[in-house]
């Protein structure tokens, strides 16, 4: 039988991070893309959690605006498009909700 410090090791090792740590910038004008090297547009339609996947683990720069074919509700969480206004979720989940 093995010892609590293995066991704890053992869990500690299968929790760490297979990849490196990634971050995001946000930028005022879709403009500055293109001033970043090696950054791609994804053509394909994902949620906002694969770009970072894809960040991670095949270490691409992928650049996002409220253009790309993203999942609206990833759009609003993360400020691409306005949180309120016309925003087909919300509207479904809330057909009677007030609109300032």
């Amino acid at each position: 039988m093995s010892s609590w410090a293995e066991r704890s090791e053992a869990i500690k090792n299968s929790l760490r991070l297979r990849t490196e740590p990634i971050g995001f910038r946000r930028l005022q004008d879709a403009a500055e893309l293109e001033n970043i090297e090696g950054a791609i547009r994804w053509p394909a339609g994902c949620v906002f959690c694969q770009i970072p996947y894809m960040a991670r683990v095949a270490k691409l720069t992928v650049a996002v605006t409220s253009e790309e074919k993203l999942n609206y509700r990833c759009k609003r969480i993360h400020g691409l498009v306005p949180s309120l206004e016309g925003d087909p979720f919300l509207d479904q989940l809330y057909p009677d909700r007030k609109r300032d």
